[in-house]
């Protein structure tokens, strides 16, 4: 049932008319890709289904449009069907014409033997016309191979002159475009060993990170390229060995093997020293220096070693020498002999001093205690008392024999690359000692010996008295 523009006609109720036929077809052009995408080829297993859209792009605008789906590759046929198809997001969603929207496709009608034998276009609602546009989303198709279809690929293309795009002035356009189903077995590619090699087909395969596809019974020529420092020992797998070239027939889903090993061959030791009057750290990529502590490091030979300074805190990297190196970018050396690099760091920034502890202010004491330190390890420090020459120090640092008077007690450090800090200082004073108040309580006069004898004598005279009481 071929829908085009005599059926619209009859439709629509309008007269036949003689159209010229030979309208430009560049103002329709059809494409078949994947859903959703641009590629024109799938991969899919025997058995396996892929969804298919069919796109226009248009300078007109159109009513509908009618297909029919032609294999015109290989000479094998009757094994792809059309399995589902959708109209949803396209603008031909009256289903007047082509198969009933809803309507199941039977394998029978459906198969590309070697064309299907239904329409599967449809028309605007109404025939409106469409707006002329690109990527225009006509039907979405879903292609499934049978279980036994033999390994190939599959070329299909809009059956002529069955399939057509229709434009509002009834004219029809020829519907063009392929699609390559690829029906084949899956081929993977695995790596063991202690080192490390790619693996590539010159296409799809690269393993690195894609490490299988699917082929349609096709030879596929793998080869192996050990990374710098491994050695590839040799195939496994898919009727391959030794160290040449895999010649593999993918008439099956197999799986081919390749082993890196680490090279045994000659090392060398690359050393990094430090200088200067700075500090900071050196790495390594390939691993293997941390300088810090690991300062050298034995690789293998070609070898290529990227040299990283990074300087500590308030220090500077100021350049490479040895190995060929200089600025102060990374360094980067090739080790095809024992190489010695060095990397220098300087120290530009003065310490930072603060006192930890210090004398009440003001104080009557005459001598004084100070705490201090410095946030550089290793840091000397000096020290003056009211303006006196600087002189070496250590914390806490006492001072005595103080006058009454005000005082200044400054510091400062040097750290081990020679920076002296600014003075911090601390101000206090010296206070008198003031004696208590005089007292101003009425004396007790003391009583003397003679005043004491008279009272002792009159306590026995009347302890006497009681006695004789007692007794009469």
């Amino acid at each position: 049932m071929k829908f085009g523009k005599h059926g619209l006609q009859a439709a629509a109720g309008l007269m036949v008319v003689a159209l010229a036929s030979g309208v430009a077809s560049a103002q329709v052009t059809t494409r078949l890709v994947t859903a959703g995408g641009s590629a024109t080829t799938a991969k899919i297993l025997p058995g396996g289904s892929t969804s298919m859209d069919v796109r226009l792009d248009t300078t007109v605008g159109t009513v509908g449009f009618g297909l029919r789906l032609n294999q015109t590759a290989p000479g094998t046929s009757g094994y792809v069907s059309i399995t589902a198809r959708s109209f949803s997001g396209s603008p031909y969603s009256d289903s007047t014409f082509g198969i009933p929207d809803g309507t199941a496709l039977a394998p029978a009608d459906a198969l590309l033997d070697p064309d299907n034998t239904w329409n599967l276009g449809q028309t605007t609602p109404s025939f409106t016309p469409t707006a002329a546009a690109s990527n225009i989303l006509a039907v979405n198709l879903t292609l499934t191979a049978s279980a036994g279809t033999p390994l190939g690929t599959y070329k299909i293309s809009p059956l002529s002159p069955n399939s057509t795009v229709t434009d509002a002035s009834l004219v029809d356009y020829p519907m063009g475009g392929e699609f390559d189903l690829v029906v084949g077995q899956t081929l993977t590619v695995t790596k063991s060993g202690t080192g490390t090699g790619t693996v590539s087909d010159g296409g799809t395969i690269n393993c690195g990170a894609t490490c299988s596809d699917i082929f349609p019974g096709t030879a596929v020529t793998l080869t192996a390229t050990p990374d710098v420092g491994s050695t590839f020992v040799g195939w496994s797998g898919g009727g391959c060995s030794g160290t040449g070239s895999c010649v593999v027939t993918v008439d099956a889903a197999k799986t081919v093997n390749a082993q890196f090993d680490l090279s045994v061959g000659p090392t060398y030791l690359l050393t990094v020293t430090k200088s200067g009057n700075g500090s900071g750290t050196v790495t390594s990529s390939p691993s293997g220096i941390n300088c810090g502590a690991t300062c050298s490091f034995s690789y293998a030979s070609s070898t290529v070693v990227t040299l990283t300074a990074a300087a500590d805190a308030g220090k500077n990297f100021t350049g490479w020498s040895g190995g060929g190196c200089s600025g102060t970018s990374t360094c980067v050396v090739t080790m095809n002999a024992a190489t010695s690099v060095q990397a220098t760091f300087t120290d530009t920034i003065a310490p930072t001093v603060s006192f930890t502890s210090t004398p009440p202010n003001p104080t009557t004491s005459t001598s004084a205690s100070f705490s201090f330190t410095a946030n550089e390890a290793g840091s000397t420090f000096e020290c003056s008392l009211d303006g006196a020459p600087f002189a070496s120090c250590t914390s806490p640092h006492g001072v005595s024999a103080l006058s009454v008077a005000p005082h200044s007690f400054a510091v400062r450090a040097t750290d081990p690359a020679g920076n002296t800090s600014s003075p911090i200082t601390y101000d206090w004073t010296v206070e008198a000692v003031v004696p208590p108040p005089a007292s101003t309580a009425v004396p007790v006069p003391a009583l003397n010996d003679w005043v004491l004898a008279v009272l002792g004598l009159m306590l026995a005279a009347s302890a006497g008295l009681m006695l004789r009481r007692r007794m009469h």
